[in-house]
């Protein structure tokens, strides 16, 4: 992993969790771009999640579903500190999300806002930069 490499993972994750889902996305398609498997399909699971997060935002019921259940089909294989990321935990968060979101008829869906999106942290302390 080269240092822009680095850079781009960690503004993915300060960016995520801020909720600024599309920015992060930005961010981690950068890595997408410079690499080959298996970086690119890990990449492109965090990508996924963003993209998940953002569908949420908007209201859009399957695609946040689609999106979190592709994202976690490529997230699933990574060792849970894959990056120097506390990947288990992340994992967890997107599939209670994916059973809190399916129990939710779509009238239930565009009206909750009390959905809890997933965070992303760093294994290790301090994040690995």
């Amino acid at each position: 992993m080269s240092e822009a490499d680095r850079a781009d993972l960690h503004a993915g994750l300060e960016l995520f969790n801020a909720g600024e889902y599309w920015e992060s996305h930005e961010a981690w398609e950068r890595i997408w771009q410079r690499h080959t498997e298996p970086w690119r399909f890990f990449i492109q699971g965090l990508i996924q999640a963003a993209a998940a997060h953002h569908q949420l935002r908007r209201g859009i019921q399957y695609g946040a579903i689609k999106h979190l259940k592709n994202a976690l089909a490529k997230l699933e294989v990574a060792p849970p500190d894959f990056a120097g990321l506390a990947l288990e935990e992340f994992r967890a968060h997107l599939r209670k999300l994916v059973m809190q979101i399916e129990n939710l008829k779509p009238r239930e869906f565009t009206a909750s806002k009390n959905l809890e999106v997933a965070s992303l942290r760093w294994s290790a302390s301090p994040a690995p930069l």
